[in-house]
């Protein structure tokens, strides 16, 4: 068969003078080989995330890259990011096809992060959270081919690019729970990377016990994470008392980090954590805790309840941080002396999100004899129970195109198939992409051919056709500009993708189910040169009747988002559907309101108004006008456009994202949302927020209410509210909050009418790195001066 496959590759195991395996970050020469072995023969897991692996954007040959010159901000971090994706890719795929095409990318990016000077001046805000990963990824990118590249470039690529990010700003013990394991995941890959014994067995110790931490309550490593909490002894993942989500963090950075301990050939004291050789394998630390947790986490979010006692999630540190010389200014900020703050109960956010990739990955991580005990059962069973979208994750490459993706690369070193061997699967990853450059092919002559197939037209035409099984089709056109339609037919999930001739997408991804043999249109505006599409059968047999063809002037859909107009059928009203092309480049269906009588149109143009509510008077007044003009669409269009002057939110308080501008822009709408998980980070020395009710408006206040951003009450400590009619002189409405634990409600000082509400910390000794509530509540009403 024709396949991607050239030959054995160049990866060899070694051993360094410190004793360290290499490649040993997250897989191994021995698992690499497995792990190809397993692709060649079609066997899942590996030759569905392989499938997926191929289907990302980072493994194309032609991927634009970023070659950061320096970090400074979160948009380097994900440019880097990007680049440290891609080498790991196509070491990978490298690693099993033995091709030396995927070698050029990975070469290119190794040498320009070993030549970058002052490469990460210094930390910011949260950097830790995000880097480590990426140091992570980059690391074992380049330990997959470190016989290809040699030692000289290895050492070059840590000591100007991984080593200042690691000591700048990962190197701390401190950290927030799964921030703690977010930032030294990329110190232990990068003491693997290094050779260096030293650090490495630190990383491991701060892993297990992180026994020198100045708050144990917070730490993230498993002693402290994985809690025995009295009275009764009872095992607790300490985070899932924050949310769901940062729990799994927990699971899923661990699982990694044991992963690479193990592939070490490290053992860890059975109670200090410290490496020994004779102790346990890391994974198993404290009775299997790390397991044990797994399935606790699991259990919750499968919907069963499970015990739980108050618990510790920070505690008073002993030591004076702001005085430690030792400490740089940035995590000086960052460390909260909040004092003891209780988990009270397991949070309900974030609860059943059970397709991440820790699943799958504590499933494979896990010994087979844990996985039939009751403790451990919920591993299996959620695994089991979301295999579909494990499968449907990994064939679409899903798995890897978030970049936040921890546990995203445990399948290179799993060990246990879950499919026989299947040539026709093998067929389908490894076959090779095929260039056709005509431009009035029938695709359905490949009806019987599972391989990636790409159209690259000489000009554009009408429709064109496709029946290919399962699989992933790619059609390059030049596109002139303008909105063109896309049909298909599938008899299961197949999904549609359209990029530029750089790889971006030009929208978000539409999905199609089973059709019933109804094609289904998809209309999108193109911009002018170089785009592909591409057609993904994830679920179906087969995906056909493609079709792409650019639409006339005549044919473009109406713009208008919802109107009315008369009709000729005598029915109350007819509902359309017509369509849109909205600011993201994508063409949706809205409703056109189709109707005979003029009494119809104007009973249904009122319904929207309220004789009952008071709205502001210029939105009242075009509504009147419109009125006396007598026509039902103008009438319409001004309901539409009322504003009342006090919208309420269901507790009452006033919907103030709805009639304020404020400081924060857009984001004002996520403190009005009943989550405390959306919040807006301020950080400039005023720790802020400033509401304007606009010019005639003002607002005259009862109370007011603030809750934190979930898991950071540090954040929110001393909040007050503040008025003021010129936005320069400032009126004090309420005293300051104490310690947060959910929404504190604060008795307003004055009724007085005032145009500017403002929200703020009143500066303290411990000033937190940044002001971050969750909810903001205002009781009282607005009026019209």
């Amino acid at each position: 068969m024709e396949t991607i496959v050239k030959g054995e590759t160049n990866i060899k195991r070694t051993v360094s003078k410190t004793g360290f395996t290499h490649p040993g970050i997250g897989c191994t020469a021995a698992t690499l080989k497995t792990c190809r072995d397993a692709i060649l023969k079609g066997i899942s897991p590996w030759a569905d995330y392989f499938e997926g692996l191929r289907r990302t954007t980072y493994s194309r040959l032609d991927k634009k890259l970023a070659m950061v010159e320096r970090i400074t901000n979160d948009d380097e971090i994900y440019l880097f990011a990007q680049d440290a994706q891609c080498a790991w890719t196509h070491a990978v795929i490298y690693a099993v096809s033995g091709d030396d095409a995927y070698l050029k990318i990975p070469l290119a990016i190794f040498e320009h992060y070993a030549a970058v000077k002052n490469f990460f001046p210094k930390p910011f805000c949260d950097c830790h959270i995000k880097l480590g990963k990426y140091v992570y990824t980059l690391c074992a990118a380049l330990d997959i081919l470190r016989t290809v590249t040699g030692e000289t470039l290895v050492a070059a690529v840590a000591e100007n690019c991984t080593a200042p990010i690691c000591h700048k700003a990962l190197y701390y013990n401190g950290y927030f729970m799964n921030q703690h394991t977010y930032a030294i995941i990329g110190v232990l890959a990068h003491a693997v990377l290094t050779d260096d014994r030293a650090l490495y067995e630190q990383m491991v110790e701060w892993s297990m016990v992180n026994a020198s931490s100045n708050s144990w309550a917070r730490s993230g490593a498993i002693a402290s994470q994985m809690r025995i909490v009295e009275p009764e002894a009872n095992l607790q993942l300490v985070e899932m008392g924050r949310d769901q989500p940062h729990a799994a963090g927990n699971i899923d950075n661990l699982l990694m980090m044991t992963r690479t301990m193990e592939l070490q050939g490290t053992l860890v004291d059975s109670v200090t954590g410290q490496v020994s050789k004779q102790g346990v394998p890391p994974s198993r630390f404290l009775d299997d805790r790390l397991f044990k947790c797994a399935a606790l986490y699991m259990q919750y979010n499968l919907g069963h309840d499970i015990k739980w006692f108050p618990t510790y999630a920070e505690t008073e540190s002993e030591r004076n941080i702001a005085a430690d010389a030792q400490l740089d200014e940035y995590v000086k900020a960052y460390y909260s002396r909040e004092g003891n703050v209780l988990y009270m109960a397991p949070s309900f956010s974030g609860r059943g999100n059970l397709i991440m990739n820790g699943v799958a990955a504590a499933y494979f991580a896990c010994p087979k004899d844990l996985l039939e005990k009751e403790e451990y059962c919920y591993i299996k069973k959620a695994y089991e129970e979301f295999l579909p979208f494990h499968v449907q994750r990994a064939r679409s490459g899903e798995f890897i195109e978030t970049l936040h993706n921890y546990a995203f690369d445990f399948w290179i070193s799993a060990c246990t198939p879950f499919s026989a061997p299947d040539e026709n699967k093998a067929r389908r990853v490894l076959a090779p992409v095929v260039e056709i450059y005509e431009s009035d092919y029938d695709l359905s002559c490949f009806a019987n051919v599972s391989c990636a197939l790409s159209l690259a037209a000489k000009k554009q035409r009408g429709a064109v056709l496709a029946k290919i099984d399962e699989c992933r089709q790619s059609f390059c056109f030049q596109s002139d500009g303008g909105v063109f339609e896309i049909s298909a037919c599938s008899d299961g999930v197949a999904r549609i993708t359209l990029f530029d001739a750089e790889g971006h997408t030009l929208f978000g991804t539409e999905y199609l189910c089973d059709t019933k043999g109804i094609a289904q249109a998809f209309v999108f505006k193109l911009p002018k040169g170089l785009c592909k599409m591409e057609i993904d059968s994830l679920g179906a047999k087969r995906t056909e009747f493609f079709s792409l063809r650019k639409l006339s002037d005549m044919e473009l859909p109406q713009t208008e988002a919802d109107y009315m107009r008369k009709g000729e059928r005598r029915q109350d009203i007819t509902e359309y559907r017509v369509l849109k092309i909205s600011g993201r480049n994508k063409v949706v269906k809205e409703n056109i309101h189709i109707f005979t009588s003029d009494d119809d149109a104007f009973a249904f143009a009122l319904r929207g108004y309220d004789e009952n509510e008071e709205y502001e008077q210029k939105s009242l007044q075009s509504l009147k006008e419109a009125m006396r003009c007598g026509d039902a669409a103008q009438v319409w269009a001004a309901v539409k456009s009322l504003r009342p002057l006090n919208p309420r939110l269901d507790d009452g308080s006033i919907a103030f994202d709805k009639v304020c501008t404020s400081s924060v822009g857009s984001d004002i709408s996520k403190y009005t949302d009943s989550s405390n998980l959306t919040f807006t980070s301020i950080y400039d020395d005023e720790r802020a927020v400033k509401f304007d009710f606009g010019d005639g408006f003002a607002f005259c206040a009862e109370r007011f209410a603030v809750g934190e951003r979930s898991g950071f009450p540090s954040r929110a400590a001393n909040v007050m509210f503040s008025a003021s009619n010129d936005g320069k002189s400032w009126t004090a409405l309420t005293d300051m909050t104490k310690k947060m634990c959910g929404m504190q409600f604060l008795t307003s000082k004055s009724s007085e009418p005032y145009r500017y509400i403002k929200v703020h910390m009143q500066k303290t000794a411990d000033w937190p790195i940044c002001f971050d509530l969750g909810e903001i509540r205002m009781f009282g009403r607005r009026i019209s001066k």
